[in-house]
């Protein structure tokens, strides 16, 4: 993916639409905090970084999202 594309969150949020996933605020966050960190997250690193922009989010909402960009090729998930 050509991640150095999509640096803002509006970038992101475009990119998500083209892949036909609605860009909900949280996935635009969790999005955006993926690609423009240099090293791999956890989902829990992940849970954290969302939710100090989003103190309600849940962690079945990170995992439910990270499962859906995984399935659609966005990211890949390293064991």
């Amino acid at each position: 993916m050509e991640d150095y594309m999509l640096k803002t969150k509006q970038d992101v949020s475009n990119f998500l639409k083209e892949k036909k996933i609605s860009p909900t605020s949280q996935r635009v966050e969790m999005l955006h905090k993926l690609l423009n960190k240099s090293q791999h997250l956890s989902p829990e690193v992940i849970y954290k970084m969302v939710n100090d922009e989003f103190p309600k989010v849940s962690r079945a909402t990170v995992y439910n999202n990270l499962n859906l960009f995984i399935e659609n090729g966005i990211v890949r998930k390293l064991s």
